[in-house]
């Protein structure tokens, strides 16, 4: 089975990239590797303390750790919640093949370096805070658990909406694919539940200096057009498209509805996306809203 790797584009990778993903896998698959590892190093052993791995599993998740039980707690309950919210907003995702999703949560940068070669550790140089293998049966996490920022995983959490998106639906149109995917990079957890945040501020900074595109031609612009160019993530286009489905996922009276999840429906059902949303949508009320929401009068959203 063929797999692809993914990590955030600010690390860009080279052809090394294949042999880190086999890594992964094999630190995932192969723990007893691990320890044989210890073995042919104890010179190295003496200086950097190798802590034991604990593994945790959930309804979706295997979840190891070598930053003890209660990390790898942490990482499967915001997993399993981010799963929630999944379908709290989708409700006919698919959001399980049925195996478990595997993620090696490191405990910190010399941990993920041995981990993934492929970005060592050294102070003056920024890990990534995770990589996302996915396959055609299984997807494989491996994350920093020390990961610092407000949103530290954010591109794992939207590569993995992606996938479920892609297991779920089909012919989905541009903007509902990015902007759902882009919404969940902007969740937070706390014991009180999740939090989906407002807006990213600069996708309202790129609005506010813009002028809004037609609400028309966004939600009927296929991969055809000039206006989807996967390039250039910070266009009008593409920050409108996110602004979007935010406002339908948080609005009280959109999400009240499930208008979303109406409009996918219909589009499913083989209903020409244009014509789904101003069924579904409405035309002048929701172009009204997406105005307000550039203005900065946007919601949150809690589960």
């Amino acid at each position: 089975m063929s797999h692809g790797m993914i990590v955030p584009i600010r690390y860009p990778i080279r052809a090394q990239a294949i042999a880190t993903a086999l890594l992964l896998l094999a630190s995932l698959l192969c723990p007893i590797a691990r320890g044989a590892d210890k073995k042919e190093k104890p010179e190295k052993e003496k200086k950097e303390k190798i802590e034991p791995w604990v593994e945790i599993r959930t309804a979706h998740f295997i979840v190891a750790s070598d930053g003890g039980e209660k990390t790898a707690r942490r990482i499967a309950d915001e997993f399993e919640s981010l799963l929630r919210v999944f379908q709290a907003t989708m409700p006919n995702a698919r959001v399980s093949t049925g195996v478990p999703v595997r993620i090696l949560a490191a405990r910190d940068g010399q941990s993920f370096a041995r981990m993934a070669p492929e970005f060592p550790f050294d102070k003056r140089h920024e890990q990534p805070p995770g990589m996302f293998v996915s396959g055609a049966e299984k997807t494989y996490i491996g994350i920093r658990a020390n990961a610092s920022g407000h949103f530290p995983y954010i591109e794992i959490f939207q590569n993995y909406a992606r996938e479920i998106l892609k297991l779920s639906y089909r012919n989905l149109p541009p903007w509902i694919e990015e902007g759902y995917s882009t919404v969940y990079g902007n969740l937070s957890f706390s014991d009180r539940g999740v939090r989906l945040e407002r807006p990213d501020p600069d996708d309202l900074s790129v609005l506010y200096e813009s002028p809004l595109l037609p609400l028309d031609l966004v939600l009927h612009v296929d991969r055809k057009s000039p206006y989807y160019n996967p390039g250039n993530k910070n266009s009008v286009y593409f920050a409108e498209s996110r602004v979007l489905v935010h406002f339908l996922i948080s609005d009280p009276q959109f999400a009240g509805t499930k208008s979303l999840e109406r409009y996918i429906t219909a589009v499913g059902s083989g209903t020409d996306s244009l014509q789904a949303a101003r069924d579904v949508l409405g035309g002048s009320e929701l172009a009204a809203a997406i105005a307000r929401q550039k203005c900065g009068n946007s919601h949150t959203q809690k589960w």
